[in-house]
């Protein structure tokens, strides 16, 4: 993870199988019951999806700042 908590922003980096997997994590456990508290002191959110494959993993973080800033 990275952050810069001295301007609220945090970054989170995961790999999931498909989009199915990521929509059960977030609707489900910890994720689920977390985020509605946390919501209200939250600003914008931004999400950047993109393929990889299997032999891509674990995807480092420069590559995912890169994907960030195209």
């Amino acid at each position: 993870m990275g952050s810069k908590p001295w301007t609220k922003q945090f970054w989170t980096l995961s790999v999931w199988e498909d989009e199915a997997a990521l929509v059960a994590f977030a609707l489900s456990g910890a994720h689920k019951d977390t985020m509605p508290s946390l919501h209200k002191d939250m600003g914008a959110t931004k999400f950047i999806r993109w393929k990889v494959l299997g032999t891509d993993v674990p995807v480092t973080w420069e590559v995912a700042l890169e994907k960030a800033d195209s």
